[in-house]
């Protein structure tokens, strides 16, 4: 049967000519054909009753709808064209208990009928699709308005295809998208009973990952950037992968959890792509056509499978143990700066309670703030109630005996003594301020983190700002620079305006 199923890999409905479409789009009105196709669901619950009434049938394979594939029922309507619409009527009726009002056509490929053609699927009219998404606006901002409108073009172009899955599987079909709050998971859904639910981006309650993944079924997620996508949960249900071994589809009952975004990230055409696919996978499963990935262990192989988790166990736990030490060097890195800080704040508060002490550290910080307006590298110094802002004059960098411009920046040093640096006028061509700052994002001072914490800690503020105004033009470090320097402009000696 698989054999069989795999006949028609590489079969682009895309690619099928209009006459084919248009054969197929008519056919409930006009059975011009001498056959149609039925799903397996109501082919095998109609088939005695078809056979008696004197309709040929038999089990084909087929791809319907470009996506799914499955053994369905063809009904012969036979060769006299005068009695086929009479005939198609009475088949709908013992199929869907309606005439052929209450059906419609859906285009199937099959290789197995007489000659590999495109074959008319008739399915019924009316099924139920439930879409549980909160598209309202909770807000006027443009990232939510922009938000709900994706979510809601989104939802536009899925809904036919729920439609199909509905008409295919005979079941109605609910498509629910609820609020994560602090979880990306969801209990298997269990109302209506008779129903297919999907749910997208969550997994099933257990032992969770968070995967970054850049592809399903061969396409990019989103432009060729990384998503964040959940799941599977291991040891529930069935996971179905998308043929490059990336978890798509996890079913647990007759919950459908989608394991990638569909919502909050898409993009015309290939979201939708991945969609059609993402229901396929899940009906291959729903068919009986793809079988339980995790199923349980025979008895008489339990000892072989214990035997091969002690062979696996020294590389796991060597894994672990690795993993323990460099975690205990960081904790003990961060112990010790912490302490370093302690110790510094410590004594600061010990200064300022001792009789005159805020007096003295408020003379010395006035000291310190005249001193650096006098900096060769100072433009000019505010100060504001919640901390002071110092303008440096344009800052040039030297890297392998070339200077480079990275123009003139702003150090503020807050009321609490915490530090931050911006470019108001970046010479980066990007906008990039500093090439250890992010663009999107604030300074890594490296080594020099300690000397600033303690001197802003200490109220020296003149010994920050030199700490700070040296790492922006001395403290380059290629290896660890978000930006490469060599992509600001140059400055000529007699262009630089800065005393070393």
């Amino acid at each position: 049967m698989a054999k069989r199923l795999r006949k028609m890999e590489g079969f682009i409905g895309d690619t099928l000519p209009d006459i084919y479409l248009a054969i197929v789009a008519t056919f409930v009105e006009n059975p011009r054909g001498t056959m149609f196709l039925v799903p397996p669901v109501y082919g095998e619950r109609a088939r005695d009753a078809l056979i008696a009434a004197g309709f040929p049938v038999r089990r084909v394979a087929c791809m319907a709808d470009n996506a799914y594939k499955m053994f369905a029922w063809r009904v012969g309507l036979g060769s006299k064209a005068a009695e086929r619409k009479e005939r198609f009527e009475i088949a709908t009726w013992i199929l869907y208990g309606t005439g052929p009002d209450g059906c419609e056509a859906i285009p199937a490929f099959s290789p197995d009928t007489w000659t590999p053609m495109v074959v008319p699927m008739v399915v019924p009219k009316n099924v139920t699709v439930e879409i549980r998404v909160d598209t309202s606006q909770a807000s006027e901002n443009d990232a939510t308005i922009d938000r709900v409108r994706q979510k809601r073009e989104a939802l536009a172009a899925y809904a036919p295809m729920l439609r199909t899955l509905a008409q295919l599987t005979g079941k109605a079909v609910w498509f629910h998208s609820p609020d994560h709050g602090e979880s990306a998971t969801l209990a298997p859904i269990t109302e209506p009973g008779d129903a297919i639910h999907l749910v997208t981006n969550m997994a099933p309650p257990g032992t969770q990952n968070v995967r970054q993944i850049r592809k399903l079924f061969g396409v990019h997620v989103a432009d060729g950037d990384i998503v964040t996508a959940h799941g599977p949960t291991i040891g529930r249900g069935a996971v179905l992968y998308d043929g490059y071994k990336v978890p798509a589809v996890q079913i647990v009952g007759s919950t459908w959890y989608l394991l990638v975004p569909t919502l909050t990230v898409y993009k015309p055409l290939v979201s939708e792509a991945i969609f059609r696919k993402l229901l396929a996978a899940g009906w291959s499963h729903h068919a009986g056509y793809v079988e339980s990935t995790y199923d349980p262990v025979p008895r008489d192989q339990l000892a072989k499978t214990l035997s091969a988790w002690g062979d696996d166990m020294p590389r796991m736990l060597r894994g672990l143990v690795d993993q323990g030490e460099r975690d205990i060097v960081l904790y003990q890195e961060h112990i010790a700066r912490r302490q370093r800080e302690t110790t510094i704040y410590r004594g600061v508060l010990a200064q300022l309670e001792r009789k005159g002490g805020k007096t003295e550290i408020v003379r010395r910080a006035l000291s310190d703030i005249a001193a650096i307006r006098k900096e060769p590298l100072v433009e000019r110094l505010d100060a504001f109630k919640d901390g002071l802002h110092v303008h440096t004059r344009r800052i040039v960098a030297e890297e392998d005996g070339v200077r480079y411009d990275l123009g003139s920046f702003v150090i503020r040093i807050d009321y609490d003594r915490s530090v931050s640096v911006w470019n108001e006028a970046p010479t980066h061509p990007e906008g990039i301020q500093h090439p250890h700052i992010p663009k999107h994002g604030g300074p890594c001072f490296g080594n020099a983190s300690n000397a600033i914490a303690k001197a802003t800690g200490t109220f020296q503020y003149l010994d920050a700002i030199r700490y700070v105004i040296r790492w922006l033009a001395e403290g380059y470090q290629h290896d660890l620079a978000s930006t490469k320097i060599n992509e600001w402009p140059t400055v000529q000696p007699a262009e630089e305006s800065h005393a070393k």
